[in-house]
């Protein structure tokens, strides 16, 4: 594996300068894509002094800049992501087999008919506002689904 993760990522040179990078050379016969990772890397594991390597130093502060952009996007973008999963979790139907909080109204279905109860420890699922156990009135629930929050004002 190399230091810096890239795949793409070589050395080129001669005993005198050897060069890390990717993307090819360009005209004067360096890379586009220069690694300062996998330079400083080798200049260690060979016992060299720094910047002994191509590309010398750390990487110019606009690159550093631009990288910090994309990691905000992309970090934006999967916190949104996370978010859009988390509320489809919450509304989406639930079989029977998993149980909600005890005494937690939910909204239950059958099938055929919804209501709204409670599951019991005592006495399972339960009607509300009734308050009778859902099996006196031959109702057999196969899922139930989260009330949706109350509305903000």
């Amino acid at each position: 594996m190399k230091p810096c993760g890239h795949e793409r990522c070589t050395v080129s040179g001669t005993t005198k300068q050897m060069m890390f990078g990717r993307g090819g050379l360009d005209e004067t016969g360096y890379f586009r894509e220069p690694c300062h990772v996998c330079a400083r890397a080798y200049e260690k594991s060979e016992g060299l002094p720094r910047d002994t390597c191509w590309p010398p130093g750390i990487p110019p502060k606009e690159a550093t800049v631009q990288k910090a952009i994309e990691l905000s996007i992309e970090l934006g973008a999967a916190q949104e992501r996370i978010r859009q999963l988390e509320a489809a979790r919450e509304t989406s139907w639930v079989f029977v087999n998993q149980l909600p909080d005890t005494d937690r109204l939910v909204i239950i279905w059958d099938g055929n008919e919804l209501i709204v109860g409670h599951y019991s420890d005592r006495h399972g699922w339960v009607s509300e506002p009734e308050g009778v156990p859902v099996v006196a009135i031959n109702y057999r629930p196969t899922h139930w689904l989260e009330l949706p929050a109350t509305p903000s004002s």
